[in-house]
């Protein structure tokens, strides 16, 4: 009796193969994408949020001088020219120095980054969520994007404020340091170290170099903070440990997007200053052309 061959066996399907680790040109590729996706959404943000950010921080000094000028009177017509000859920017005669805090300044300074750190909020959170809604699949409307600024604003705000201490902290206790450090040393050697010093200078520049890695270091551990923030609804302490175990296998690339942006940040504040630096020198210019225009009519008379 003939038995019946059992049919041969499908081939198995073909195994998936395993998702690509994310690297830094592939970060970069993928928010492209996004950003083409959804280009008047993010150029919107951009205006609202980001735009008057980077012309505030490159814009700086001569902002704080004109911010300055609206507690003092305009009766002079080269006031604004004399605010910008007093810039911070060049180097001035004695006479121009105060040995004490204006408080006025201090006034201007605090509430100038208050609005610095109220822009930088709006942003993050609004294109946090945006791309969160993107990254999903999900509709990515405006409105929404900015009703979430409400609810992500205070979480955002007390961690923010964390890490500043946690910074401050690491940075105060750094100059404790090389402070007892300096002095235990001029015990040690029996007379006082000039600050001209090459060992004071090579103590200044280790603890620097330490400090610097260190904040580096912090700075990838918490790359992901504020996304947690908005997307875990979670504030303080928390998203900063969370932050620090989704970036493990991935500080590479943390670090790499970390110097990647901070290096555009680096060169818009040094455009704004070269630009505001040629607005002085051009302000200087102009009224001391003007002031020689005027004497040379006076002597004709």
């Amino acid at each position: 009796m003939a038995t019946a061959t059992p049919p041969p066996l499908s081939p198995p399907p073909p195994s998936q193969p395993p998702p690509r680790a994310a690297d830094f040109r592939t970060v970069l590729s993928e928010s492209r994408r996004m950003l083409k996706a959804h280009s008047r959404h993010f150029l919107v943000l951009y205006v609202l949020f980001l735009l008057p950010l980077s012309l505030c921080v490159a814009a700086y000094p001569i902002l704080h001088r004109l911010l300055l000028s609206s507690f003092s009177s305009f009766s002079d017509p080269y006031h604004v020219q004399a605010l910008l000859r007093r810039s911070p920017l060049l180097n001035q005669p004695a006479e121009h120095h105060q040995s004490s805090v204006d408080p006025r300044s201090v006034l201007v300074s605090v509430g100038y980054s208050c609005f610095l750190t109220l822009l930088f909020i709006c942003a993050t959170c609004s294109i946090t969520y945006s791309v969160v809604q993107v990254f999903y699949g999900r509709p990515v409307k405006l409105p929404s994007a900015i009703k979430s600024i409400g609810t992500s604003f205070f979480p955002l705000l007390a961690t923010l404020i964390c890490t500043q201490a946690i910074t401050s902290s690491i940075v105060i206790g750094s100059g404790i340091l090389g402070f007892l450090i300096l002095k235990g040393a001029e015990l040690a050697i029996g007379h006082e170290i000039s600050y001209s010093s090459p060992y004071f200078l090579g103590l200044a520049a280790a603890i620097a170099v330490a400090l610097v890695l260190v904040l580096a270091y912090l700075q990838v551990q918490w790359g992901l903070a504020n996304v947690v923030v908005v997307v875990e609804s979670s504030y303080g302490f928390a998203p900063l440990r969370r932050s620090a175990y989704l970036v493990k296998g991935m500080r590479g690339v943390a670090l790499s997007l970390t110097l990647y942006f901070g290096l555009l940040w680096g060169l818009l504040l040094c455009i704004g200053t070269l630009w505001t630096s040629e607005s002085v020198i051009d302000g200087n210019e102009w009224r001391a052309g003007h002031e020689d225009r005027r004497g040379v009519r006076e002597g004709v008379r």
